[in-house]
């Protein structure tokens, strides 16, 4: 046997020796990784766990609620968690058939009209089917210009698909997904330093000053007993899915 055919015969040998191996550790990677000697099927497995299991939330609930129950103490949280998530179901069936706008908050309601007129114009439709709210938490909570806003985040699952005519755009009609969306609740403690001349503040009963103090049972002009009226004031105004 030639010098070369011993060279040839010998580099396919550490070829193939050197694929057995990267075969054996990506079979063990995936063992490791997905369970599975495949790599391709630990992948699809993969993406299948992740259509079924719910995105984690910025669950800063135990920090913000008593900040907020501290300055709105007839704040009812277990309610609003669920006035939220009914909002959050609202809010998307609007998006995905148009209907139900005139049930959803003025703000939400214009967002939504904008939305659709958007997909109007590109010739497109949006669906949302089977919507799951798995979780809702406060993810944040700020005082700014008269304002108080807590930041609620819901974690989704749903079907969800854009057609343009016949054809599917993005999505999937079968494949559920899992996402998260945050709605903003805002009360508008001081509407002049808000800029908001329509919002509904409290006022004292017996003298008709602003009370612009939170959580303030008494009147800082005039000493009056004052019932906060603060569940007229809360207000939502913002939605956006989180990426």
């Amino acid at each position: 046997m030639s010098i070369g055919i011993i060279v040839v015969v010998s580099l396919l040998a550490a070829v193939l020796i050197v694929v057995a191996v990267a075969r054996y550790r990506l079979r063990q990677m995936s063992r490791a990784v997905f369970g599975v000697d495949s790599f391709t099927q630990g992948l699809a497995l993969q993406q299948q766990r992740l259509a079924v299991t719910p995105k984690s939330v910025s669950g800063m609930t135990k920090i913000y609620l008593p900040q907020v129950q501290r300055d709105f103490p007839e704040f009812n949280y277990q309610q609003t968690v669920r006035d939220t998530q009914q909002v959050l179901q609202k809010m998307l069936l609007a998006l995905s058939t148009g209907e139900g706008l005139e049930e959803l908050p003025s703000q939400l309601a214009s967002q939504a009209r904008q939305h659709l007129e958007d997909l109007r114009q590109q010739g497109r439709d949006e669906t949302f089917q089977d919507v799951q709210v798995h979780q809702t938490e406060i993810a944040r909570y700020r005082k700014h210009q008269g304002t108080c806003v807590i930041t609620f985040q819901s974690a989704v699952g749903h079907l969800h698909w854009i057609t343009q005519g016949d054809q599917l755009v993005s999505g999937s009609r079968d494949q559920p997904r899992q996402t998260k969306y945050e709605l903003e609740l805002c009360y508008v403690q001081d509407p002049e330093k808000a800029g908001d001349a329509n919002a509904v503040g409290t006022t004292c009963p017996n003298c008709g000053a602003p009370v612009t103090q939170l959580g303030s049972h008494k009147c800082e002009y005039c000493g009056g007993v004052v019932e906060p009226v603060n569940i007229r004031c809360w207000q939502y105004q913002h939605f956006r899915e989180v990426v």
